[in-house]
């Protein structure tokens, strides 16, 4: 929603996130494997490359990259996808590259043994909404910092579930000094 509204897409926005919390509001899921997550990654790196394209020959080359990233969360949405609604909590990193998907198939079929690295995609998607909201036409609004701050905080205080109530003056030192920022950016200006 917050990138929908500081890109001006916000019916594109709501429908992101619609699809994205639903798996918090549903038992659905599905069993991904490796193939899977890598036929994902494939698409995304598809729709990424053709998204580079079109934006590339449409627009100034200038601004290619900052607009092509504000396009980043609709096409990062099938790795969000098979993260959010699968069963597994993490993706293995071989998902990624070729080669290595290969070795590790290669070790497999030889009985080797693998450490196998995996992750969980949906912080990189959170990371890429935030870089994307940054970008957005509309980021120059007084909500934009506020909705950082916010939508950083509910990050934090999810993961340090022990003592939330210890992060609350960091984001509000954190929120005052990008405060204190801006306004000396805009008189430097």
């Amino acid at each position: 929603l917050f990138w929908g509204a500081m890109t001006g897409r916000p019916l594109l926005g709501l429908m992101l996130a619609l699809l994205v919390e639903t798996r918090h509001w549903t038992a659905l899921r599905w069993d991904f494997g490796e193939r899977e997550f890598s036929r994902a990654w494939q698409l995304t790196t598809v729709a990424v490359l053709l998204a580079t394209v079109l934006i590339w020959l449409d627009g100034n080359r200038y601004t290619a990259l900052p607009n092509m990233l504000t396009w980043l969360p609709p096409l990062l949405v099938p790795m969000q996808f098979v993260q959010g609604y699968g069963l597994r909590e993490a993706m293995p990193t071989s998902v990624f590259s070729f080669l290595a998907r290969r070795r590790h198939e290669r070790n497999l079929r030889l009985g080797l043994p693998e450490e196998i690295t995996e992750f969980n995609f949906g912080n990189i998607y959170f990371v890429c909404v935030l870089i994307a909201s940054t970008l957005g036409n509309n980021a120059y609004s007084w909500t934009f910092l506020p909705g950082m701050v916010i939508l950083c905080g509910w990050m934090l205080v999810h993961r340090n579930q022990t003592r939330p109530w210890l992060l609350l003056p960091v984001l509000a030192l954190a929120g005052a000094m990008a405060l204190l920022g801006e306004k000396a950016i805009e008189r430097a200006e």
